[in-house]
């Protein structure tokens, strides 16, 4: 009897020993969706350092609304174990929809909120919707935009709204802050972007992606008033060093203002460096709105205007004097004592 309590109990704590280790397991995850376009307009995959034009373009806009659509595909894949190839794929493809919004409280203070859905697309499995980790950010300007190079700080905070079943999710909250460097050489405008970010959880078998070193570099080149082609190369090199988990992607695409209030975008992305731990290519099209910040003029007040006479002004012949001396070929003539 007392063997047979033994045995049970001894089946009872593997099987919660078990589950508890499952559960631990299926607690960490990766959310392998990082598509953040930029705030502003200027570029797409880095930050600008809240300069308030843009090809030529005044951006005195307090409000900025953009909705951005992508597609990646093969954002997650199984290696060797010589990390020499791909030997399987854990997620197909992701297909997103983002939506942000910033306001600028000042001319060198913006803040603003962003999230995604995504329908995920699993190895021999039905696509399904979830959303994604959504971020709060903030962005500051350090100096004058007057100045040769523009600085600005980014904090960030990633919310866990994302679902982790479908890497959508680093499963817990994580932050970090970027530092921007800005200038515009008139040909063209560049940027910088170089920060940390760091997730306690962003773990998923043997891809550690707790600490982060997000690097960007940004283009956008002018082609007339309405025209732009942008071009951004960024990456993520995680810590401790390790080159097979270091995602990077190459950027180019168009930008073309419809108006002075909206900016279309377009353009695709591959993987820059290395091509085993980055996405295939990756599409993207969006939207921005800058709804301009306009005075509405006040009505001028109607008044009932009343006939007036008009009263000719009186003729005034001026006096012409008369010479006092007049001088003749013959005579001299005084007319006057």
């Amino acid at each position: 009897m007392k063997t047979s309590n033994f045995v049970t109990k001894a089946i009872a704590t593997a099987l919660l020993a078990s589950q508890l280790l499952g559960m631990r397991a299926f607690a960490n995850a990766v959310n392998v969706h990082t598509f953040t376009p930029s705030a502003n307009p200027s570029y797409m995959l880095s930050e600008d350092a809240l300069l308030h034009h843009s090809w030529g373009e005044r951006l005195e806009r307090p409000v900025f609304f953009s909705v951005f659509y992508d597609m990646v595909n093969d954002p997650l894949v199984e290696l060797n174990g010589d990390r020499t190839e791909r030997r399987a794929t854990l997620v197909d493809s992701i297909n997103s929809l983002n939506l942000s919004v910033a306001y600028s409280f000042l001319p060198q203070l913006q803040f603003g909120v962003s999230t995604t859905l995504s329908l995920v697309q699993l190895p021999e499995v039905a696509q399904q919707f979830a959303f994604s980790d959504s971020r709060l950010f903030s962005k500051l300007r350090l100096n004058s935009e007057s100045d040769v190079v523009s600085f600005a700080l980014m904090p960030e905070l990633i919310i866990p709204t994302g679902n982790r079943t479908l890497f959508l999710s680093n499963n817990g909250f994580g932050g970090g802050m970027r530092f921007i460097a800005e200038h515009d050489f008139n040909v063209i405008q560049a940027t910088a972007n170089i920060g940390y970010r760091y997730s306690p959880d962003a773990t998923y078998r043997d891809l550690n992606m707790r600490s982060v070193v997000p690097a960007s570099l940004g283009i956008v080149k002018p082609l007339g008033s309405r025209w732009a082609i942008n071009a951004d190369l960024s990456g993520e090199i995680t810590l401790p060093l390790n080159t097979h988990t270091n995602p990077s992607q190459v950027y180019l695409g168009a930008k073309y203002r419809i108006s002075q209030d909206f900016i279309a975008s377009a353009g695709g992305s591959i993987g820059a460096f290395n091509d085993r731990s980055s996405a295939n290519y990756q599409i993207i099209a969006g939207l921005t709105m800058m709804p301009s910040a306009a005075k509405k003029s006040e009505p001028i007040p109607f008044q009932r205007v009343e006939p007036v006479a008009v009263v000719p002004a009186p003729i005034v012949v001026s006096a012409v004097a008369k010479p006092r001396v007049i001088f003749t070929p013959k005579e001299l003539l005084i007319t006057e004592e």
